[in-house]
């Protein structure tokens, strides 16, 4: 039987009677199975404004709501339909077989009794994951190693609004990487300075959005593509040439400055390292023949695809005609002082 409920006009005396809301009074007074008191609301995949209700007033458990009525709901600010409608599609699911887990759920086995001493001992700083997160972290909750996220977490200081559900994902997928590698092996795998040019290429694209990745592939580094204008670019993506541009302009500035700079400022420093301190150019065959650039397709007619990302990206830094690579001199004079 479906039950019209009339809103706060019981509850609330001097408020303005809203439309009234529907409900299975079948699920009230709400009843918890036992066995599942002690679940945490955290971990349910339940609706972000009906877990924010709960965090508001402390109901961290699912035995806590054992008893309640939608008038004790409907007290607290803010709590109007869209809440109630979901707190009844998360009563009906519990009902029926359990509310699924968070992703997050899984990594909550990871406590400090389970993890080997040096994941415990891990600086936090060296997790890969990024590096504003991990201030955060740092300057609010004091967290400095993996033992420290582990007692912040379970203590409920990191419990939400503080961090999302993906925050606390990414975070605890590191750490079991971690506990399952050793802290030798994952700052090993996590490191960019042994990648290849193509590898930190294909982390490049994994950061990208499809719209993206078609204009680096073939604006930046045409790997088995062609090189597009930005005329013939633009009615494969149906955007204009100026839009294109834009987009590029934005990609140049990340690789220099912006949320790509690591990856960009890495490609920079490992084809300088590749120049002996008295030679300030080298031929396209001598550079791939190196092992940073293993891979990179030297048939290309026109220019490697390599060396079109370091003329579209480090154009102060290199100069790239015919078949060679030069270090401009101003950044050849800083070389040669340092």
């Amino acid at each position: 039987m479906v039950t019209r409920f009339p809103a706060f006009t019981k509850v609330r005396e001097g408020r303005t009677p809203r439309e009234s809301f529907a409900y299975d009074e079948g699920l009230f007074p709400i009843r918890i199975p036992t066995e599942l008191h002690g679940e945490q609301i955290a971990q349910l995949a339940i609706p972000p404004i009906l877990r924010n209700k709960f965090d508001q007033h402390l109901f961290t458990r699912l035995g806590q709501l054992e008893g309640m009525t939608p008038d004790q709901f409907l007290l607290w600010q803010g709590f109007g339909g869209t809440c109630l409608k979901s707190l009844c599609h998360m009563l009906a699911s519990l009902n029926t077989g359990g509310i699924p887990k968070l992703p997050s759920a899984e990594y909550d086995s990871l406590s400090k009794s389970q993890l080997p001493a040096d994941a415990l001992e891990f600086a936090f700083d060296k997790l890969n994951v990024p590096i504003l997160l991990k201030t955060q972290l740092r300057n609010e909750f004091g967290i400095q190693r993996v033992s420290h996220f582990i007692d912040a977490y379970e203590t409920g200081k990191l419990s939400r609004p503080n961090l999302g559900t993906k925050t606390l994902e990414q975070i605890w997928a590191q750490v079991a990487v971690l506990a399952n590698t050793g802290a030798g092996t994952y700052l090993k795998e996590i490191s960019l300075d042994s990648r290849t040019f193509l590898e930190i290429i294909q982390l490049i694209r994994e950061k990208l959005s499809s719209r993206e990745q078609v204009i680096f592939d073939h604006r930046f580094c045409p790997l088995n593509v062609e090189f597009l204008t930005l005329e013939v670019l633009g009615k494969q993506l149906d955007l204009t040439r100026e839009r294109i541009r834009q987009i590029e302009k934005g990609l140049v500035k990340g690789f220099q400055s912006g949320t790509l700079r690591e990856f960009g400022w890495l490609i920079r420093r490992q084809t300088l390292e590749l120049f002996e301190p008295s030679i300030q150019q080298l031929g396209f065959e001598a550079l791939l023949n190196n092992t940073f650039f293993s891979g990179v397709p030297s048939n290309d007619p026109t220019m490697p695809a390599a060396f079109v990302f370091l003329d579209r990206v480090f154009y102060s830094t290199f100069t790239v005609k015919k078949d060679t690579v030069t270090i401009n001199q101003q950044v050849q004079r800083r070389r040669n002082f340092t």
